[in-house]
């Protein structure tokens, strides 16, 4: 039962982490914006999701870790999240250091 409840938080944590990234990317095309407004906008929305979105990305990594580390006698379950662990350790670095500023560079 505790190995359910640890694998619905992970992938809970996991999808709020993906959704609020797809949220933000749709949400952060500067076209059609002033620029004065689109600075305005993104300033806001750091201050707003710094914390609890680099939350939520640290907690489904420790979900996905303690799910590996209950599944480490299912060899299929356990390789399955060793890499399940490394796209939300690469994913969480991502949320936390920041990426893909550079495309709107030239706006």
């Amino acid at each position: 039962m505790l190995r359910k409840a640890v694998l619905f938080l992970a992938l809970f944590f996991v999808a709020l982490t993906s959704g609020a990234a797809f949220a933000v990317w749709l949400d952060s095309s500067p076209f059609g914006l002033s620029p004065n407004f689109y600075a305005e906008k993104m300033q806001h929305a750091i201050r707003v999701f710094t914390i609890p979105l680099n939350t939520v990305a640290i907690l489904g990594v420790l979900f996905v870790f303690i799910s590996t580390f209950l599944a480490r006698h299912d060899r299929s379950s356990f390789y399955l999240l060793i890499a399940a662990s490394a796209c939300a350790i690469a994913a969480t670095l991502i949320t936390i250091f920041g990426g893909g500023t550079k495309a709107y560079e030239s706006f």
